[in-house]
């Protein structure tokens, strides 16, 4: 499921049209950038707002058709390709989508990140490298089940094409 809704969203900022479905892009933006449990509680804890969820100060990436994101602390941005401007994402246009889904998924966050700080405590970072590893998986899995629950639901099932086969 992670790495299908990581795809999933990394194909939706490589395609995005401008004048596109904004919560789409908004959702493939923040799986994108803020899947990590460490993320969203810290967001979900309340004290920074939505300009919480942003992870680095200044971060990017490449994307398919010659796009990049870039993610700041005040907003994201996919330029680039074939966009005649940046498409930009505010962060409280994800933090929208994801206040949907703390109820459910706010405490496998935590019980997430308790296990990493209790690793941390017991063998630090630099011992048992794979067991660490798999700590930071579930962390990544428990962010991305949040993102999962918020997905907004814009393209519709063609009913009627699927009877055609």
């Amino acid at each position: 499921m992670t790495q299908g809704l990581v795809r999933e969203a990394r194909e939706i900022l490589s395609t995005a049209p401008p004048g596109g479905d904004r919560r789409e892009l908004a959702w493939a933006a923040g799986v994108w950038n803020c899947r990590h449990a460490m993320a969203l509680v810290g967001y979900w804890r309340g004290s920074a707002g939505p300009r919480g969820l942003a992870t680095s100060p200044h971060s990017g990436s490449s994307l398919e058709r010659g796009r990049w994101i870039l993610a700041t602390y005040k907003r994201i941005e996919v330029y680039g390709g074939d966009l005649d401007r940046p498409l930009i994402i505010g962060w409280p246009d994800i933090a929208a989508l994801i206040d949907t889904a703390r109820t459910k998924h706010l405490d496998a966050c935590r019980a997430a990140l308790n296990e990493r700080g209790e690793f941390l405590r017991r063998h630090g970072f630099h011992s048992g490298m794979g067991e660490w590893w798999a700590v930071e998986d579930r962390c990544y899995a428990a962010g991305l089940a949040a993102w999962a629950a918020c997905r907004p639901m814009t393209r519709q099932l063609d009913l009627f094409g699927l009877l055609d086969t």
